[in-house]
């Protein structure tokens, strides 16, 4: 079979210019009415905390006690008066959800620190989540902050 090679160019079909005009019409008109608008879904949301029983001080002091068994284990972890109990996960969680629901309450906010009584034979480790539990937490990856000022109170 041969092929014959034109020598004339012929120009392009009225049919075929005509579909590529209307493709890019649709087009721009795509782009113009497009209307770029934030995702929907997941964003934070602060929602008023419930009443809570734990007062700070008159000098703005929330008071965490930390008690130990000789042997360095957490023995009980209480908020001022309230005992938040034993279970390291759990008490430490409890902890954090106290303290955001005290800072919560929106009054005096900077003048609020906590102060950590431990005993001194209580690991080091149950110390730092303490102070951790105060600080802050981490909610969606964005650091949230509770309390700029955590002492530790030396013990008597």
């Amino acid at each position: 079979m041969r092929f014959q090679r034109r020598t004339v160019s012929e120009p392009l079909s009225l049919k075929l210019v005509s579909a590529i005009d209307i493709v890019f019409l649709l087009l721009i008109f795509f782009l113009l009415s497009f209307r770029i608008r934030a995702e929907e879904g997941d964003f934070p949301v602060n929602l008023p905390m419930s009443q809570c029983f734990i007062q700070p001080g008159p000098d703005g002091a929330i008071h965490v006690f930390l008690a130990s068994h000789p042997d360095g284990r957490l023995k009980s972890l209480h908020l001022g008066e309230r005992d938040l109990g034993d279970q390291v996960p759990d008490c430490f969680e409890r902890l954090n959800q106290e303290i955001a629901a005290i800072v919560g309450q929106g009054a005096f906010t900077d003048e609020l620190h906590a102060e950590i009584h431990t005993d001194e034979e209580l690991a080091y480790r149950h110390v730092v989540k303490a102070i951790s539990a105060c600080r802050g937490t981490v909610l969606h990856g964005r650091p949230i902050a509770y309390l700029e000022d955590v002492r530790l109170v030396p013990s008597p």
